[in-house]
């Protein structure tokens, strides 16, 4: 009987293995580039935030300044 031995149902199991470890692997993959992509974007939204506060306190420094320091 061919495919009932001993070494076919080594070999099924072997390949049901492989295909959960890729797959496991394929996940994991795919959520590393997801965080690593909404780091990146968080990264530039604070970034953003910065150089408008930055901004606004130059644009505040101006409005402060009196007649008699000019």
């Amino acid at each position: 009987m061919i495919g009932f031995g001993r070494a076919s149902s080594s070999a099924g199991a072997d390949v049901a293995v492989n295909i959960i470890t890729y797959l496991g692997a394929g996940c994991l993959l795919v959520v590393v580039v997801g965080f690593t992509i909404a780091l990146y974007k968080e990264w530039l939204v604070v970034r953003r935030f910065d150089a408008e506060k930055q901004r606004q306190k130059f644009y505040d420094s101006l409005s402060n300044i009196t007649t008699r320091s000019r």
